[in-house]
């Protein structure tokens, strides 16, 4: 006797008369006659598929959209923009980003841009705003650079003597006695 079951379908039999077939996947139906349209995972870009009879429909996350939610959704073309205070909105696949004005920041140009918030200033260096933008970094005495981030070295024009070696500190400097010198002095 040929199983009831079509499609690759197994049939399990409840009584002589009664069977049941268990579909593979992408089938349904008493006899696994029914194609799932879903099966072959139509819904593209994490869309999610729903079965109607014959035919699906997708539904799309909310940066695609179209039958199979191939279509990118162009946030960019939204009215009003994304982006604030005259960020210009930058389309990309499944998403966006804005390119703010320099006295902006944030993912949508919604904070004022404080150029010493946080201080960009090393080695407690103070920060002072010039502008709206721009900042200057006051050094602690023994500190140098933009953003205070060298340390000046102190032992130029100051000589050791004796075979010694100047070791540079923080607005400071140390003339070691050598080791040989050292012993001579304490015999």
């Amino acid at each position: 006797m040929s199983s009831p079951c079509r499609n690759g379908g197994t049939c399990d039999l409840t009584t002589l008369t009664v069977y049941r077939c268990r579909c593979p996947p992408g089938w349904s139906g008493k006899t696994c006659q029914i194609a799932n349209p879903c099966a072959s995972n139509p819904c593209a870009n994490g869309g999610q598929c729903s079965a109607f009879d014959s035919t699906f429909i997708c539904t799309c996350p909310p940066t695609f959209h179209g039958q199979t939610c191939k279509q990118d959704v162009n946030e960019c073309a939204q009215t009003p923009s994304p982006c604030l205070n005259g960020g210009i909105c930058v389309n990309e696949v499944g998403s966006y980003h804005c390119r703010c004005p320099a006295e902006y920041t944030g993912r949508h140009c919604e904070t004022p841009y404080m150029p010493c918030s946080p201080s960009p200033c090393q080695n407690g260096g103070t920060c002072v705003q010039k502008g709206d933008t721009t900042y200057d970094c006051t050094c602690l005495p023994g500190f140098t650079g933009a953003h205070c981030e060298h340390n000046i070295d102190d032992c130029p024009g100051h000589g050791c003597q004796n075979g010694g070696v100047c070791v540079d500190g923080v607005n400071t400097y140390n003339l070691p006695v050598p080791a040989s010198l050292y012993r001579s002095i304490l015999h």
